[in-house]
């Protein structure tokens, strides 16, 4: 019996207007912040446990672009960002559909400090129960990357303007199993580090 599949849809699209700066280029410890997530999930063990990775992104960040497919992503651009993350989340599974698989995992660009150890537990537990949601969860709670199994699919690309899939998690607490994560991974650098200006 084969693992489950599970592909990564990795969302970079957004504005980015409350970080004050380019947010996907804006360094961390010395590296863009993008950059940091892309090799997260193109290094081992990590790509090795990925059906396909997709980065969805707007069309015209072609450094960007370039640097994904370098690093073995499929790019679905985005050229309507004011639609919301819902749009971003549509593009990113249609990417995906061909070749299906069993699980969906929705990773967002500006979580730096993200760790593959937390990715590899979640894509783990996702394999040990694919008929779960699996989310990585902290003292503040639950927070991204999330793994949907694929009968949510349709749920997900039903989403509207800036929704994201927790409106789907939502829906389905009695479906959700969370594994422990340091609350410094989950953080979302939606402002400038003061530390790294």
């Amino acid at each position: 019996m084969t693992s489950p599949s599970v592909n990564l849809i990795l969302l970079a699209a957004g504005s980015g207007t409350r970080f004050g700066a380019d947010k996907l280029s804006y360094p961390i410890d010395g590296v863009p912040m993008l950059m940091r997530t892309l090799r997260l999930y193109a290094d081992e063990p990590v790509s090795s446990a990925l059906h396909r990775r997709i980065l969805v992104i707007q069309p015209d960040k072609t450094m960007w672009i370039e640097a994904a497919e370098r690093l073995g992503f499929t790019v679905a651009t985005n050229p309507a960002p004011d639609r919301g993350v819902s749009h971003s989340i549509r593009l990113g599974i249609e990417a995906v559909e061909a070749e299906a698989g069993d699980g969906l995992l929705f990773s967002v660009a500006d979580q730096p400090y993200l760790t593959g150890h937390t990715v590899l537990r979640l894509i783990e537990t996702f394999f040990a129960h694919p008929d779960a949601i699996v989310a990585p969860r902290s003292e503040d709670g639950i927070g991204n990357p999330v793994v949907f199994p694929m009968r949510y699919r349709e749920e997900l690309k039903a989403l509207a303007g800036d929704r994201g899939g927790k409106q789907v998690l939502h829906r389905h607490m009695d479906r959700l199993i969370t594994v422990d994560a340091a609350k410094r991974e989950l953080l979302d650098v939606d402002q400038k580090p003061e530390e790294n200006t």
